[in-house]
């Protein structure tokens, strides 16, 4: 189940499921499946629309094939709340 911060947001509990989904997306070029837990574990489930969905895919995207972001890492970080640290860092 995942957690609450202190911002009220839910924090995400990741899968490697999760990610396997969202590398293959990334590496397909294929928005998620709605039944994929990346869509909730990844913020998809989130975007008010698609073109919010689009994105966000479009982020994960550069992020792992542009530059070649760990994706071990940036799942861990994901799972901490701490993205933005990250990919900043």
């Amino acid at each position: 189940m995942a957690g609450k911060d202190v911002s009220g947001s839910s924090k995400p509990t990741l899968t490697t499921l999760s990610l396997d989904h969202l590398v293959n997306g990334v590496e397909t070029n294929r928005l998620l499946p709605h039944n994929s837990p990346a869509r909730v574990d990844y913020g998809f489930k989130n975007c008010k629309s698609e073109e919010e969905e689009e994105e966000l895919f479009l982020l994960y995207t550069t992020l792992i094939q542009v530059l070649k972001f760990d994706i071990n890492q940036l799942h861990a970080a994901f799972g901490q709340g701490k993205l933005v640290p990250f990919v900043e860092g």
